[in-house]
């Protein structure tokens, strides 16, 4: 919820009653069904997307987080107000919630209207861990009638909470983070064979993927992969220009303040921060931690990922 400063109280009052008291009426259920139904159309139909969904399900196919967010048709329809009202009961719990606000706001009056609001809610979640993922070295290619072959190149990555976190992220700034990156300028730059080419993380509580995708033509598929794996070769077996490690540094800070500008990154960032670590960082711990990373650090990970 995003509201004036003023209403607050009434916003508060809205979440709990939405969580504590949702009827989950069959027909309003039958309506979201639908909606999901058609999400799924709607990502199958952009490849660009469901990409990504395919290499989870590929890499990690017997594990949950494997699974696509939307579900699968099959599953979708067998879904319930009973199942529903179980699911929440067994998970939606007060020791598995985080409040989390920022803006226009007192921190002890927040906490007065949250106890007001759930102190009657109690119970423990069900655990529900799972062990964590273990990767296939795999291959798979899906036929499609597309004009380009969307494509998806990934290893191992890192938990949230690693201590190599910083320097994941500035290797992935250095490899495919934005127009400046090495696969950005080598392989659409440089040689014109994509329109769109890039790498993120995903990082999870026990795992995580460093990915590269890229979109291109089938003439220049073989070519494209090639290019990426050389350039993973080169990151992992080359030193690292101290300017190129030095801009890394600095666009990662710079997006860490920008982001600082907009009150729902700055809520969700505490709330993904408690549940990784059980506290918050200040921005300055932060930064530390990026200047911390040294060139030393970025080869041992390069080594460690790119085996």
């Amino acid at each position: 919820s995003k509201v004036l400063g003023e209403h607050l109280p009434l916003a508060v009052d809205l979440l709990a009653d939405l969580l504590l008291n949702a009827r989950l009426d069959p027909s309003d259920i039958e309506k979201e069904r639908e909606v999901i139904l058609q999400e799924i159309k709607m990502v199958e139909d952009a490849p660009d997307d469901q990409i990504h969904d395919l290499f989870a399900q590929t890499i990690w196919a017997d594990h949950p987080l494997g699974r696509p967010i939307l579900g699968w048709r099959e599953t979708l329809r067998q879904i319930g107000r009973d199942e529903i009202v179980k699911h929440t009961d067994r998970y939606y719990r007060p020791d598995r919630t985080i409040i989390s606000a920022a803006g226009d706001l007192d921190h002890d009056a927040l906490v007065d209207l949250a106890a007001a609001a759930f102190g009657g809610w109690g119970g423990c979640a069900h655990a529900g861990f799972t062990a964590p993922p273990v990767s296939r070295l795999t291959a798979v290619n899906e036929d499609r009638d597309l004009s380009q072959v969307h494509l998806c190149l990934g290893v191992n990555g890192l938990a949230t909470a690693h201590r190599d976190r910083y320097t994941l992220s500035i290797l992935n700034t250095i490899l495919g983070g934005g127009m400046s990156s090495r696969l950005f300028q080598e392989i659409r730059e440089k040689r014109g064979l994509v329109y769109s080419i890039y790498s993120y993380g995903a990082s999870y509580r026990d795992g995580g993927l460093l990915v590269v995708y890229a979109g291109t033509s089938s003439d220049h598929y073989q070519e494209v992969v090639d290019l990426i794996q050389e350039e993973l070769r080169k990151i992992r077996d080359e030193p690292v220009r101290p300017a190129d490690f030095r801009r890394a540094k600095e666009q990662l800070k710079g997006n860490l303040l920008l982001g600082l500008e907009s009150t729902n990154s700055r809520m969700t960032r505490l709330a993904r921060m408690y549940m990784a670590f059980n506290r918050c960082f200040g921005l300055e711990e932060i930064i530390q931690g990026i200047e911390e990373v040294t060139p030393e650090r970025l080869r041992q990970l390069t080594q460690s990922l790119f085996d």
